[in-house]
């Protein structure tokens, strides 16, 4: 189960840091801090992922070739947001995504501030550690013919789960997959938009159950697996089936 993350900052801004997630799927790796610093508040989030080509666009700001750390890397950067990526040993690329404001009242960081923190961030990166991804629950069963891919630990939206067929590629459709991750409230008490329409399914672990459908395939809603968390299995591809969900379901265990 892809349940480390290796990559993680050596350096960070002096000031309170949280970490707040941490993920690994289909190779790919990010972990992401918080921190409150006297200038204001700033977000970091460093990640890695199999390839030697650098990134050749991003949504903002032009590419700019840099070298951090004796490394080709390429930059972009506009004011309250930077991205840099930089080429790895082993055939591996390096990011590092900074964003933060200045003040109070939310002004954005100048570009220049935010370029000087994530060069250094990615000069000083920590790779090949094996750091375990906390998690809130495991899955102890899985359907023959899937795995588990993907694993993320958010500390404010808790666990969440990738299953896909082992060779399956990441970033394409595949023909049966379902992703798996808590909810922070009931069935009946829904936060922001009312809840599709569904029906009532059978208990999970003395839990009530609704289903409900999504061009997807079938979703499964167990309300309050446990205390003010409730766990929802989505198909992601229509070769999913609902007893898939609920065999996955019925194999939860919580760890934290």
């Amino acid at each position: 189960m892809p349940d480390t993350v290796t990559i993680a900052a050596g350096w960070l801004p002096a000031g309170y840091t949280r970490p707040v997630i941490a993920t690994r799927s289909y190779g790919t790796q990010l972990r992401g801090y918080d921190i409150e610093t006297p200038a204001g508040h700033l977000s970091v989030l460093v990640g890695s992922q199999p390839g030697t080509a650098l990134p050749t666009s991003s949504k903002r700001g032009e590419p700019r070739d840099v070298t951090v750390a004796g490394r080709p890397g390429r930059e972009w950067s506009v004011d309250g947001w930077y991205r840099l990526a930089v080429r790895l040993p082993q055939a591996r690329i390096a990011t590092v995504d900074v964003t933060g404001s200045g003040d109070a009242k939310g002004t954005q960081r100048p570009a220049a501030e935010l370029a000087g923190i994530g060069r250094r961030v990615a000069a000083q990166l920590q790779l090949d550690r094996r750091d375990r991804i906390d998690t809130d629950f495991t899955l102890a069963d899985v359907p023959a013919g899937l795995a588990v891919r993907g694993v993320a630990h958010h500390v404010d939206g808790g666990t969440s789960y990738s299953l896909a067929a082992p060779t399956a590629p990441a970033g394409k459709p595949a023909r049966r997959s379902v992703d798996v991750s808590e909810a922070t409230q009931a069935w009946r008490t829904p936060q922001g938009k009312p809840r599709p329409p569904a029906t009532a399914g059978r208990g999970v672990q003395g839990r009530p159950t609704w289903v409900y459908r999504t061009e997807a395939g079938p979703v499964l809603w167990v309300d309050e697996l446990r205390p003010g968390r409730s766990v929802v299995l989505s198909s992601t591809a229509p070769g999913s089936t609902l007893d898939d969900l609920y065999r996955i379901a019925d194999g939860i265990r919580w760890t934290g």
